[in-house]
């Protein structure tokens, strides 16, 4: 990365992390993310429920967005 100085955390910018004034580095979340969009859906409220309670029993670092994500990239998969 580029060395320290006013404009030292703008360079981490185009590699999709930007590092913190004192050197460490801050990676970008998935709303600042351009490969990214937020959408709404309707689903009902048990099925989120018990989906996101265990996504937080599996404890293995998998989010709402990313098991939707997974799913709707299997499902595009086997349209083809």
């Amino acid at each position: 990365m580029a060395g320290k100085g006013k404009f030292a955390a703008l360079a981490g910018l185009k590699n999709g992390d930007i590092t913190n004034t004192n050197g460490t580095v801050q990676l970008r979340g998935k709303r600042s993310n351009p490969d990214y969009r937020q959408i709404c859906v309707l689903i009902k409220k048990a099925t989120h429920r018990s989906a996101t309670t265990l996504l937080r029993d599996l404890d293995d670092g998998t989010d709402f967005g990313d098991l939707v994500q997974s799913l709707l990239e299997r499902w595009l998969q086997e349209q083809n």
